[in-house]
């Protein structure tokens, strides 16, 4: 057995040792072409599209991180977007290359992405719930550390409601 993974081991470090002399010959311009490698070349068309689907990912990306932000201020939203727009048009090389550089800084843009969409998603459905009038029934099936408080009712409509809205204001059921 021991023979036996030795061997592989060597056998390893043998195909590691050619990729990496192929890599450097390739490197500086020594070493085969990229079809004598069987490595095909891409169209216009299929880098055009691969571009087309990062900057709708990183639109998006930005657009939701942006909205989750501004908590329904429109003035800060727009700005925001504008200014998103402008870093990911001027400095989107430094950008790269500093992502590329600390793939840390990624992940932790990774975590406040995904906190803001969760966040979004959790505020959104709530609001929902209320300001459709389905606040009793919510409160009726859900466990109670989820359920939906007057307080936080009343956060949801904000200033959406006016003063003759027949929607109740608390959980409780408007008299008749």
């Amino acid at each position: 057995m021991w023979r036996e993974l030795r061997e592989a081991a060597t056998h390893d470090q043998a195909e590691a040792q050619k990729e990496l002399e192929l890599a450097l010959a390739i490197e500086h311009g020594h070493g085969p072409s990229p079809q004598e490698l069987g490595l095909k070349q891409k169209t216009f068309g299929a880098a055009l599209l691969q571009i087309m689907v990062a900057d709708i990912t990183m639109s998006l990306d930005n657009v939701l991180a942006v909205a989750g932000a501004a908590h329904e201020h429109p003035w800060i939203m727009v700005f925001g977007l504008i200014l998103s727009i402008a870093l990911m048009g001027i400095a989107a090389t430094f950008i790269a290359r500093l992502l590329s550089k600390y793939r840390w800084i990624g992940y932790i843009g990774l975590v406040i992405v995904l906190y803001v969409a969760v966040h979004m998603i959790w505020d959104g459905a709530r609001q929902v719930v209320v300001r459709t009038g389905n606040l009793e029934e919510f409160n009726a099936a859900a466990p109670a550390f989820i359920e939906i408080s007057p307080k936080e009712a009343a956060h949801h409509w904000g200033d959406q409601r006016s003063p003759d809205s027949h929607t109740p204001a608390t959980a409780e059921p408007s008299a008749p």
